[in-house]
């Protein structure tokens, strides 16, 4: 019986060790395709002076390829944008896009009003930005919040 247990412990650890990947040439992800761009936006929450940072949530990351386009919700892509993660990427054909940024205040009574939240609690305000996406370039980008 112990030998059977020696047996299995010295296969489990051949299994884990021929299973890791010790060449760090070799990606564990398949390569960015060279003829498109990344769009990095660094999406940080902006400090309103009088509200606590944990009553203002990111609620919108939307790609569109105009100003127009995004006014009228035709979005190419949209993130699904959370408190919990501050960095998303797209990967876009070279070319100008916009993207439109979502935040909303959670606070009571009229704080988020006088935070700038249009309608009090549970408004968003946006964020427009402009950004231009060349062929095998990372283009970092972050929101402006008036």
């Amino acid at each position: 019986m112990i030998l059977n247990c020696k047996y299995l412990i010295i296969g489990l650890a051949a299994v884990l060790l021929l299973s890791c990947n010790d060449n760090p040439d070799v990606p564990d992800k398949p390569p960015v395709d060279p003829t498109k761009g990344i769009l990095e936006i660094d999406f940080k929450l902006p400090p309103i002076y009088f509200l606590p940072n944990s009553r203002i949530h990111r609620v919108e990351l939307c790609l569109g390829y105009n100003a127009d386009s995004i006014y009228r919700g035709l979005f190419i892509d949209c993130a699904n944008a959370s408190d919990v993660l501050q960095v998303y990427t797209f990967n876009l054909a070279p070319g100008v896009y916009y993207y439109e940024a979502g935040i909303s205040c959670s606070a009571l009574k009229d704080s988020c009003r006088w935070g700038g939240f249009p309608g009090g609690r549970f408004g968003i305000r946006y964020s427009l930005t402009r950004v231009e996406i060349k062929a095998g370039v990372k283009t970092k980008s972050s929101p402006g919040f008036q």
